[in-house]
């Protein structure tokens, strides 16, 4: 099983083939295709598109509220021939600990200091500053000594080592 992360778009390339001779034959009309959470279709939207004669593309993006472990499927059903069929990719698990992590590793660092005690804030890069792009995290302030920081004297000139 392979690992994707919400907001992901999905892509699957499969074949059809005529039936009777086992060559490569497009579908009689674009095949279709539905998008499955665990196990059970969804109303996402499936784009499938013909790469090549007997190839085709099916493409869905992960809806961003889906949840850690959902399994995602796409399921194509196409027509060869007068012949309808279906089949099934491999099977893709939602691991949103793995897309967390890199969005925090990536994020734009932030001061707020309208706060008391003033807060790191870790925002999704590019979306924006405090108060309009995606914060991702939030943490209060505090010296070596656990008391809020609230204004640039409670840490520059303090002593780095004791006299």
């Amino acid at each position: 099983m392979s690992t994707y992360q919400a907001g992901d778009t999905i892509r699957w390339e499969f074949p059809t083939h005529n039936p009777a001779s086992s060559t490569a034959a497009d579908a009689d009309d674009t095949p279709t295709g539905v998008l499955l959470r665990n196990g059970t279709a969804t109303a996402e939207t499936v784009t499938v598109a013909n790469q090549a004669t007997g190839i085709y593309l099916a493409s869905a993006t992960v809806p961003e509220d889906w949840e850690d472990g959902d399994e995602v499927q796409l399921r194509v059903t196409a027509t060869v021939a007068g012949i309808t069929g279906n089949t099934h990719s491999p099977v893709w698990v939602l691991d949103v600990a793995a897309a967390t992590i890199a969005k925090l590793l990536q994020a734009d660092r932030l001061l707020d200091t309208s706060t008391t005690p003033w807060q790191l804030v870790l925002i999704e890069r590019g979306t924006g500053g405090i108060g309009v792009g995606t914060e991702l995290l939030r943490q209060d302030l505090k010296d070596e000594d656990g008391n809020d920081i609230s204004s640039i004297n409670d840490f520059i000139g303090q002593q780095v080592c004791p006299p």
